[in-house]
């Protein structure tokens, strides 16, 4: 859906970093973030703007098993949740696909893997691109209901009201926290 298809049905669409939203304290009643927590430059700074424009909210996001075995480049953080708790470990070079790279791009086609193609990448198939890899169904079938069911052994789900704990640990290992 466009901005255009938006503002015909009387949506407004705002484009903002999530370190400095352009909004009230408190103005939304509830927030969600889905899989974006992990890109982010500075954790602190973030998930304080987050508790300063809502009064409760759900953060979803890999935990560091995903991360380790999807291993995308792109992600910044290991994210772990411990209670109301975001623990946050900031990926060294070694860490940022330790054991493949990104899925590859593709549009309206299917593709096959090769030797550089993240096997839970092939297991998952997210978007049947894969052919040829049907004898692996069982172990396919588990770590697709374990991706779409947001299973705590791939995704972590804060559920917070009023404020969450956060921790940060950087690269060097220097420990911040709210």
């Amino acid at each position: 859906m466009d901005e255009k298809s938006l503002k015909e049905r009387g949506i407004k669409f705002i484009e903002s970093a999530v370190e400095k939203m352009p909004f009230d304290d408190k103005f939304f009643d509830v927030s969600l973030s889905r899989h974006m927590i992990e890109h982010v430059d500075n954790p602190i700074v973030a998930c304080k703007e987050i508790m300063r424009v809502s009064q409760s909210g759900v953060i979803i996001c890999p935990n560091v098993f995903a991360e380790y075995i999807f291993g995308r480049t792109y992600h910044k953080w290991f994210v772990q949740r411990r209670g109301n708790t975001l623990i946050f470990v900031e990926k060294n070079e070694s860490e940022i696909s330790p054991l493949f790279g990104n899925p590859p791009r593709v549009e309206n086609s299917r593709v096959n893997g090769d030797k550089n193609t993240n096997p839970f990448d092939i297991l998952l198939n997210d978007r049947h691109w894969y052919k040829g890899f049907e004898g692996y169904k069982r172990l396919s079938e588990k770590i697709r209901a374990l991706w779409y069911g947001h299973e705590p052994a791939i995704e972590n789900v804060l559920i917070w009201e009023g404020s969450f704990n956060v921790v940060v640990i950087s690269q060097n290992g220097g420990v911040s926290q709210i």
